[in-house]
């Protein structure tokens, strides 16, 4: 009987997490386009409604409607809101709005702005308004009242993928041509990633010690505004394209898709020195796109293509600095030595969750799938273990 047991033994892991750590926070089903903070307020931008709520996402009021479905990018200055839509039109069509603003909080919206193309991103440094329409930079020094091309432009094949502005220098990213950066509000423009691999760098974010841009399944961090670069290790992280990234104090998150096209969310605490996988919790079993993301003083909340969500990112910070770099995924190893006469061993890893400890079982299992032991039956902390089994007792 022994014999038969070494050759058919089937190892499975079976654990659960009690708590998901996102949660829901509206729009069940619906697009968000973007989700932003304004006034102490949280902002919902969705099939052109505008919607606010004052209890971190717990409801929400309908307020105003802006003339779009979809809402590229917003940002602020003087105490009014800019929002820019992106969409593309035929020689036969006549330019049409695609920036609007609101000096109302987001009741009411005026068209500033008409254009062949849509605008992607705008962002605004010292009352100077930016942004890209297509193939075109404008910008305006009267709150939009007024825009005129910024000239010279940035060189660059098509369009710009991403505009960013960091310490008062304005950040411009092309998906051919890499990072250009203007310390003189676009006066001058210098291409700080000629000769390196960062040519496909579309997300920015930072805080005061680093500059931080994500792309693909890569993400770089310079710790002189653009100057100098390192490469994050993320070898361990099944991402394959990062959609954005955003962070806060020396707490970096990435949002993102895997090999499976499936929504995927990391957080790299040390900026980015440790990661932990934090996906639990929004649906992963369709294709799901992150559209935004925005940072209160307790959460992390990401519109998506099904609705708002939101982490508690606070739990972090019950992770010591000195502890180690936790695995992120749960994971079942090959038994050592494998076949065996009376002993093997049997290593395992669980991963962080919110909760702390994740109940988890190991069984072994005859070939007739008869259960023969349970090796393993605990709430377990996060890190790696190794178990041992014996025939001895079959």
């Amino acid at each position: 009987m022994k014999r038969i047991l070494t050759a058919v033994i089937i190892f499975i892991i079976m654990s659960t997490i009690t708590t998901a750590q996102w949660e829901r926070a509206g729009f069940e089903g619906k697009n968000v386009n973007k989700i932003f903070q304004f006034k102490e307020l949280l902002y919902a931008m969705s099939y052109g409604g505008v919607f606010t709520s004052s209890n971190d996402g717990i409801s929400w009021d309908s307020i105003g409607i802006i003339n779009s479905n979809f809402i590229d990018d917003v940002t602020s200055a003087a105490d009014t809101l800019f929002a820019c839509i992106s969409w593309t039109c035929t020689d036969l069509c006549p330019p049409a709005p695609c920036i609007f603003k609101s000096t109302d909080g987001g009741i009411s919206w005026t068209e500033i702005y008409e254009g062949l193309f849509g605008g992607n991103y705008i962002v605004s440094t010292n009352g100077i308004l930016f942004c890209n329409v297509m193939s075109e930079l404008i910008k305006s020094t009267d709150f939009g009242n007024t825009w005129e091309k910024v000239i010279p432009n940035p060189p660059h094949p098509s369009h710009y993928d991403n505009l960013f502005v960091y310490n008062n220098e304005l950040f411009i990213s092309s998906f051919t041509e890499g990072i250009y950066r203007s310390t003189n509000y676009g006066l001058d423009w210098s291409n700080i990633t000629a000769g390196t691999s960062l040519n496909n760098f579309m997300h920015f974010t930072a805080n005061d010690k680093f500059l931080f841009a994500a792309g693909g399944s890569r993400v770089h961090r310079s710790p002189d505004g653009g100057t100098t670069w390192e490469e994050l290790n993320l070898t361990n992280l099944p991402m394959i394209n990062i959609y954005l990234t955003k962070c806060i104090d020396e707490l970096i998150f990435l949002a993102g898709s895997n090999e499976n096209y499936r929504l995927t969310i990391y957080a790299g605490k040390e900026n980015g020195n440790l990661w932990y996988n934090i996906s639990e919790g929004p649906d992963t079993t369709h294709i799901n796109i992150p559209l935004s993301l925005t940072l209160t003083n307790k959460y992390l909340f990401m519109s998506t293509w099904d609705g708002i969500w939101r982490y508690d990112y606070s739990l972090l910070s019950r992770l010591d600095d000195e502890d180690e770099n936790y695995p992120i995924e749960y994971s079942l190893y090959q038994n050592y030595p494998n076949p065996f006469n009376s002993t093997t061993k049997i290593r395992f890893t669980i991963p962080f969750v919110e909760t702390g400890h994740v109940p988890s079982q190991i069984k072994v299992y005859d070939i007739l799938g008869r259960e023969i032991a349970t090796l393993v039956n605990e709430e377990k902390p996060p890190g790696t273990y190794e178990v041992i089994f014996s025939v001895g007792s079959f």
